[in-house]
């Protein structure tokens, strides 16, 4: 079961720019992850689960505006949590601008364990690599957005510990977004 969820509300488009790292590699990109035209976007995700009500963490980053722009999906995580783990999930559709254009899927992307934690090189390593299986078994994603995995509330570098582990993981399908 996937969430049909219809966004609260939508950024503008701005200026970005992109670097073509190789013709089989991720490529990167500055801008704003819910502007940029994409057939998918990941959000970075952790494990944890509120006691409360079972729903996922999400009060940081990129997840915590999905918490915001999208009803139900700490909900639907936590529940993916609960009986799946802590993997790579389709979390929902959301309608494309203008409408009538089709959809974009929302996906999970771990890069740690607990919310308190430092990411994990090896969790988002693992992530990539169930990020590219479920790539493969949708022929319709074109261009999956990804913001760069662990750098933010994670405390990892970009250029020194993730992009040189992940940047053989990943195809030119994913954009690694930074703002």
């Amino acid at each position: 079961m996937i969430l049909n969820l219809v966004p609260r509300r939508f950024g503008t488009f701005g200026f970005a720019t992109v670097r073509v790292v190789s013709s089989s590699a991720m490529l990167e990109r500055t801008g704003d992850l819910w502007t940029l035209d994409a057939d998918a976007r990941c959000i970075t995700t952790n494990g944890i689960t509120r006691p409360s009500d079972g729903a996922a963490v999400m009060g940081k980053g990129c997840a915590l505006e999905a918490h915001h722009r999208f009803p139900g999906v700490a909900n639907y995580l936590g529940l993916m949590l609960h009986d799946y783990g802590n993997h790579v999930h389709q979390l929902c559709q959301v309608p494309k601008r203008p409408m009538g254009s089709g959809t974009w899927m929302l996906l999970s992307f771990p890069t740690k364990n607990h919310w308190r934690d430092k990411s994990d090189l090896d969790l988002i390593r693992q992530s990539c690599v169930e990020l590219m299986e479920i790539a493969d078994t949708e022929p319709t994603w074109k261009t999956i957005l990804l913001p760069r995995p662990g750098c933010g509330a994670g405390h990892l570098d970009w250029d020194i510990e993730v992009r040189p582990a992940i940047f053989d993981l990943l195809d030119d399908r994913v954009v690694v977004v930074a703002r």
